[in-house]
């Protein structure tokens, strides 16, 4: 039985003399994507700790000069007289696959451009001998829906390969089972893939040997002109139909690198770490974090400082040698716009900035240990691509496949059990190694190969656990075994833990069957390892599995838990331990992923280790902070104990030996004036006693005062000594919310038993005496840092958008909370309040009831009711009682939910005689509304749900309305900063209810036409081809005049000069039509298309009495990539209906008309007068091309001769990609548009 083997240090001192070794110092490599293009940003960069760079040449003597490293690489496309297309397995030709993949590179003409362009690329690359990873291309792969690639240079290098593997072609006619004449008759396979599995399943091996090939020979090409690069690629976890399997690439490439984005997911994120980690060990090669997610995105809007802890700790525990965040500094556009970052859009630091520069500080002191320890396993996973390659043939889940070993992964996690994955087909030593367990959790395809290494494993006293679907076949996909299970899962009750397959064997039942081989045993196991995804995203139920299994495992085959975790109240899988080893020296990674850290104690217990009773000293580091806790470990029957405090969130315990280590104990929070305590600890690791001096490096203007002697002797091995250190921090310091302007640093000198230098940083936060952050509506009024970005896209049809933080609510009782940072010496003072805005008129706060404005020191929170008279800006002052430390922050003040309460609460109801009021509803409006429809919270008692209601505005319109369980919708008219009641109110007896004019007119006719009338316009569609007949506009008077007589549409610009309009479409194939009491869409789509050149048109219009909202979708849906030199949408307006056009830019405005024409871009508000009063002014918004990282410059052209929209020019769009364009137009009756959508607050009253 294989057992942990630990290093213990015991406390005794040779009596031999030695020479001094000199003590480690190394470079844990961390750094962040993106380009510190300023000499702020750089500075800021340095200050992180990061000493990893993406390579820009502009960066090369700036790397040299601080000894930064890059990760740079090689990338480019052909010429167009090189390039070919990939062709996928249906035929369908592709210019690009998925984002990254733009090279051919299995074409003969890309190869030889290629094997040039690369070493030129690389002699040209100032500073390239600093490149520590290089990369080809950019997670370069086949990331599609489709197979590829079956282009005529592939399937002859599939050939080639197929001619090495076999002896010769009767070899491979024999193990397939077919009849070719030669190598060159195989073609690539399909359709029909079931039917030709051995072809199927080589050619998708191929396809991941190839990748790996090209990215080793393109290092050849790199190491021709820098000799010794280590070269690779970056790639995630996927499909094996993509073209990775991560074992073929860390056989034939220099490292292996991950990019990982699974904060909050951390289900995911463990097993996917594992996968890279023993891919990379099972050829002796670096595993990298090449993208490590670093800020929020469109399904994680909130990213903290602990996320980026708890994703650094996790990824040191499972081997990785370097961490590359992504990214430095969001993306100002484009499909990646506003995520990922660690700064702000405006490249400010955030709390993210600041666990990387922590963590920075914690892997540099831990350097040499993180690049050398090693994890054990007692279990191993076996995994393999040809599962998912199997799934994709015969009809199944190709994500089950790929998901099942990952699952039974985090079941072991969750029982404590150390494992790893392994290939049986990427062996080095060809030996499945000293595990005490070797699992399949469902993998069809096992090599014939590798079931004889499971036999003769478990023949020598191994144990191997086959679950449901495992090993049935040998790698050519013939069937080499039976099922011992049944195709349905066993009948089980909504509790049951987990899916059992039923057996095949008449009788039999429970979970585990038996067999014997040899010295050891054969054990089915029924859990179905595919059914486990809904049990290990569930704590509970992953608690109650992880157990179970665990149970399993030590009843069966006698396998314990390597570290065991108990703490109150915590569930098996809410902390991650990881035990890593070097021989000398043992370190314990412990991580709570639970959401939130507590107070509680955590006991770890290293099974097996230790006589009872036997004591020994552990150092416990965390990344948050400098400082070194000693603990005291003690042995016992079940193994060696400790008593961690709470991980908030991670930390690692090292014990064992290895070298003196330094700690610095200090505030974490530090004020201006303030003098205080530092502590320096060196804690001896070492087998021999130190000697030393303590130097402590402070901020330029600190003061340093000694408290003792700065130096130490014959320190003995296992002890520790202290020195204590007064810090002075300036009166007049400025003020750092993120701990990076001040470090303090402790340096040793070792002068006995060893030689060198080590050193510790602490980061401390320097912030004011007393801050105050305004929080309304939980959202901070002053933030430090921007949290969010307004915009979340990860791409085009993944976008979250944020809005900026509401005003305070004006006219009213606003719930405010003041979150309080006070300084030691404040503590005990009154909070003294006063609030007014620019024109001196004051506002009321006072603390909300049961709250005191006593100050506390450190952070605590003070609601507050603020009473504001007006709209606009407001600054609140804050001083401490008695003293001269004051505070301001300015906030703006609107109509708010406050204020609609407060208006509702004394408003009287308007109904019309013979109507009975039974609810008030408030809209308060930032931004005027006419007719924006609205959707106020309400919920109606029992007894008036069945009744039938009118609404009536103030003026006793009856209003047309939509009626849900628990909110009412309907057509709003507010005036700006105004707040406007309506009544809901039920008929009396025998009274009709009154007839509401529709503020939106629809009518989808038999005549192929679909009319649509609002406030301000009336359109006509021609539904049968999909164009815009025709547009008209009312004016004042209420009659309609004629504004887009001619038709409109997209128009296509061929390269040839032939234009596509509307005119040339086919007939609609999608039409879809919905109306409300408030709104109205209608999506159709149809096909442009002149002599077989065309496109798909797809649009949808959201209709509303006075805008009208357009997304328009062109998509390629031929099997060849179409080139267009201009795509346009056209508005059928002219000289003689639209003769005047105005513009509007932040507030500027310019007013001219025809022939002096305009084009505006994006922002710019064009609107298009009819110089008879109405008009209908247009707003840009997105607009894309779907596989393009940029986004369009589209434009508005008005002209004598033609109104357009310009999409795009000189495009060109695969098979199955889109462009996305967005527009809005704005009708208006009157002399002046009102092109935005208004902000509403809204709230009802029920009356009694």
């Amino acid at each position: 039985m294989k057992t942990v083997k630990i290093v213990l240090v015991a406390a005794v001192i040779s009596a031999f003399a030695v020479s001094a070794a000199s003590v480690e110092n190394g470079r844990y490599l961390t750094g962040a994507w993106g380009y510190p293009s300023t000499p702020e940003w750089r500075e800021l960069y340095l200050k992180g700790g990061l000493n990893l760079v993406g390579y820009n040449a502009n960066l090369a003597e700036w790397a040299k000069e601080h000894d930064m490293s890059f990760i740079g690489g090689v990338s480019g496309r052909p010429p167009q007289n090189a390039a070919r297309p990939f062709e996928a397995a249906n035929g369908m030709l592709f210019n690009s696959v998925g984002l990254f993949t733009h090279v051919n590179f299995n074409a003969p003409t890309v190869e030889e451009w290629w094997n040039s362009h690369v070493p030129k690329r690389a002699a040209a690359m100032p500073g390239a001998e600093r490149i520590r990873f290089w990369k080809i291309h950019n997670e370069f792969g086949y990331h599609s829906s489709d197979i590829f690639d079956y282009s005529e240079g592939s399937i002859s290098k599939y050939r080639q390969w197929l001619a090495g593997r076999y002896a010769d072609i009767a070899e491979l006619n024999r193990k397939w089972h077919s009849s070719y004449a030669d190598f060159a008759g195989i073609e690539a396979p399909r359709s029909d893939l079931a039917e030709q599995l051995p072809n199927w399943l080589e050619w998708r091996r191929f396809t991941a040997w190839n990748f790996a090939r090209y990215f080793r020979e393109s290092g050849d090409l790199i190491r021709s002109v820098v000799p010794g690069a280590a070269v690779s690629d970056n790639f995630y976890i996927t499909s094996g139909l993509d073209g990775w399997d991560l074992y073929e690439l860390s056989r034939q490439t220099d490292y292996l690198a991950l990019d990982l984005y699974a904060i909050g997911r951390w289900h995911n994120l463990l097993p996917n770490l594992d996968r890279g980690r023993c891919a990379a060990a099972a050829w002796n090669k670096p595993f990298v974090m090449m993208e490590y997610h670093a800020g929020p995105n469109h399904w994680i809007t909130k990213v903290h400082k602990r996320d980026l802890f708890i994703e650094a700790n996790v990824a040191l525990a499972r081997e990785c040698r370097a961490l590359m965040w992504y990214m430095w500094k969001p993306g100002t556009q484009g499909r990646e716009e506003g995520i990922h970052g660690m700064l702000d859009m405006a490249g400010k630091p955030t709390e993210r900035y600041t666990a990387v520069a922590k963590i920075s500080a914690f892997t540099e002191r831990l350097a040499p240990v993180l690049a050398r320890t090693r994890s054990t396993a007692d279990v191993a996973i076996v995994l393999s691509n040809d599962s998912q390659y199997f799934a994709h043939a015969t009809g199944g889940s190709v994500w089950s496949a790929l998901g099942a070993p990952a699952h039974l992964a985090r079941l072991l996690d969750g029982a404590s059990i150390s494992f790893t994955f392994i290939n049986l087909d990427q062996l080095r030593d060809n030996a499945i190694g000293d595990y005490q367990a070797v699992i399949l959790p469902g993998l069809p395809i096992v090599s014939d190969r590798g079931y004889q290494l499971l036999q003769d494993y478990a023949a020598a006293g191994g144990t191997v656990i086959r679950h449901p679907g495992s090993a049935l076949r040998n790698e050519f996909g013939r069937i080499t075994r039976d099922e011992p299970f049944a195709a349905t899962n066993a009948d089980t009750d909504k509790d049951a833990i987990w899916e059992v397959r039923q057996w095949r064997e008449q009788g039999k039942t429970g979970h585990i069957h038996r067999e014997s081989l040899g010295k050891g045993q054969l054990l089915f196991c029924a859990v179905d390892c595919a059914k486990l995804q809904g049990i290990v995203t569930k704590a509970e139920r992953l608690a109650a599995a992880s157990l179970a299994y665990g149970a399993i495992l030590r009843d069966h085959a006698g396998i314990t838990p390597t570290v065991q975790l108990s703490a109150k109240d915590l569930l098996p899988g809410q902390m991650d331990a990881r035990l890593l080893q070097d021989g000398k020296l043992n370190v314990l990674a412990i991580t709570n992923l639970a959401s939130e850290d507590n107070d509680e104690p955590v006991t770890v217990t290293l099974g097996q280790l230790g006589q009872s009773g036997q004591t020994q000293t552990a150092l416990y580091l965390r990344p948050e902070s400098a400082d070194i806790q000693r603990l005291t470990g003690r042995a016992t029957a079940a193994g060696l104990s400790f008593t961690l405090p709470a991980p908030k969130p991670a930390g690692m315990l090292l014990f064992g030996e290895w070298q003196p280590i330094v700690g610095i104990r200090m505030p974490e929070v530090l004020h201006p004036g303030d003098v205080a305590e530092a502590t320096v600890s060196i804690d001896n690791l070492a087998a021999v006693p130190v000697s030393g001096q303590v130097r402590v490096q402070l901020p330029t203007g600190w003061v340093l005062g000694q408290l003792g002697n700065n130096d130490f002797s014959n320190l003995a091995p296992g002890a520790r000594v202290e020195l204590r250190f007064r810090i002075n921090v300036p009166q007049d310091v400025a003020t750092d919310f993120f701990a990076i302007d001040y470090p303090v640093i402790a340096q040793v000198r070792f002068t006995a038993g060893m030689d060198g230098v080590l050193s510790a940083k602490s980061l401390p936060f320097v912030k004011p005496m007393l801050d105050v952050r305004m929080v309304y509506q939980d959202r901070i009024l002053n933030p430090w840092q921007e949290f969010t970005p307004p915009i979340l896209r990860w791409g085009w049809n993944n976008e979250v958008v944020t809005p900026p933080p509401p005003p305070v609510a004006v006219r009213g009782n606003a719930a405010v909370t003041l979150q309080l940072s006070v300084a030691p010496l404040l503590a005990g003072r009154t909070l003294e309040l006063s609030v007014s805005d620019e024109q001196g008129r004051q506002g009321q706060i006072r603390p909300a009831e049961g709250h005191s404005a006593v100050l506390k020191a450190g952070e605590s929170e003070l609601p507050v009711i603020i009473t504001l008279p007006g709209s606009g800006d407001y600054t609140l002052r804050a001083q401490a009682g008695g003293t001269d430390v004051t505070t301001t922050l300015v906030f703006p003040a609107a109509v708010g939910t406050e204020t609609v309460e407060a208006a509702l609460a004394v408003a009287r109801p308007q109904a019309p005689a013979g109507f009975t009021p039974r609810a008030l509803l408030g809209v308060g409006a930032r931004g005027a509304s006419p007719g924006t429809p609205v959707t106020v919270p309400l919920t109606l008692p029992e007894r008036l749900a069945a009744e039938q209601l009118a609404l009536f505005a103030v003026d006793g319109r009856p209003l047309r309305y939509t009626l849900f369980a628990d909110a009412i919708s309907f057509n709003a008219d507010v005036a700006d900063d105004g707040v406007a009641i309506y009544t809901l109110a039920t008929a009396d007896a025998n009274k009709a209810l009154p007839t509401a004019a529709p503020r939106l007119f629809t009518e989808l006719g038999q005549d192929g036409r679909a009319n649509f009338q609002g406030d301000s316009y009336r359109i006509t569609f021609n539904t049968i081809f999909g164009w815009i007949e025709s547009m008209a506009l009312r004016n004042e008077q209420g009659e309609f005049i004629p504004f887009m007589p001619e038709r409109s549409g997209p128009v296509l610009l061929t390269d040839s000069g032939v234009e596509i309009g509307p005119e040339h479409a086919q007939q609609v194939t999608l039409l879809s039509y919905q109306a409300s009491a408030t709104n109205a869409t209608l999506e159709l789509e149809r096909t442009i298309s002149n002599g077989g050149t065309g496109i798909s048109v797809r649009e949808l219009w959201t209709f509303n009495p006075n805008h009208l909202k357009a997304d328009v979708f062109f998509t390629n849906r031929s099997n060849q990539p179409l080139r267009f030199r201009k795509i346009v949408y056209e508005l059928g307006c002219n000289m003689d209906t639209a003769p005047q056009w105005l513009t509007e830019l932040n507030g500027h405005q310019r007013r001219d008309a025809l022939p002096a024409g305009i084009t505006t871009s994006k922002g710019m508000m064009v609107d298009l007068l009819t110089g008879k009063g109405p008009g209908m002014a247009m707003t840009l918004r997105r607009c894309a091309q779907n596989k393009a990282w940029a986004s369009i410059s589209n434009q508005v052209s008005h002209s004598v001769t033609r109104t357009r929209i310009n999409l795009t020019n000189a495009v060109s769009i695969d098979p199955k990609d889109f462009i996305l364009a967005e527009f809005d137009l704005w009708p208006h009756c009157g002399p002046s548009a009102v092109p935005a959508t208004p902000v509403f607050s809204s709230a009802g009253r029920i009356l009694e």
